[in-house]
């Protein structure tokens, strides 16, 4: 069997193993990404509870630093190659909140101007305190590993 040399065949399938593997991670930045400031504009049902959550500036910073870091902790759960090279989790963060702050400007109608650095902060310590606690889980699983011993069936008597 010749292997197929075409780039163009080679190119669709790096997309659709990105696909078939990375769809978790496309609806984490999905959710991540969503214009929830947007929402509560155009639904009140939404707006309500949603300006009651994010009122004032330290609750805005609260309200990134938490949501960074649920989507933090399930990003490192399912990219386990992300907790051991922290230079690309940390550019893959700062990314993703660039990003974040862009789209919900434009849905503001506005340019993006990150001068947002409350949301950065809340951003980068949600995004860095998940990095912390899968490091914290790593040690303890390393600790817990090294502690119990491997048990092995007692050896029958021979007679």
């Amino acid at each position: 069997m010749s292997k197929d040399a075409n780039p163009q065949h080679t190119f669709l399938r790096i997309i659709l193993l990105g696909l078939r593997f990375g769809w978790p991670v496309l609806i984490l930045l999905g959710v991540l990404w969503f214009p929830f400031d947007w929402l509560s504009e155009v639904w009140p049902a939404f707006g309500v509870p949603f300006h009651e959550v994010f009122h004032n500036a330290h609750d805005h910073f609260v309200g990134h630093t938490i949501f960074f870091f649920i989507i933090g902790t399930l990003t490192l759960s399912l990219i386990p190659q992300l907790r051991r090279h922290l230079h690309w989790y940390v550019a893959g963060l700062i990314l993703a909140a660039l990003v974040q702050e862009t789209i919900q400007a434009f849905f503001r109608g506005e340019l993006p101007t990150f001068t947002d650095f409350n949301a950065f902060k809340g951003d980068a310590l949600g995004g860095i305190c998940a990095r912390g606690l899968w490091f914290v889980l790593e040690l303890l699983h390393s600790f817990w590993k090294r502690k119990s011993p491997i048990t092995t069936p007692p050896r029958m008597k021979s007679s």
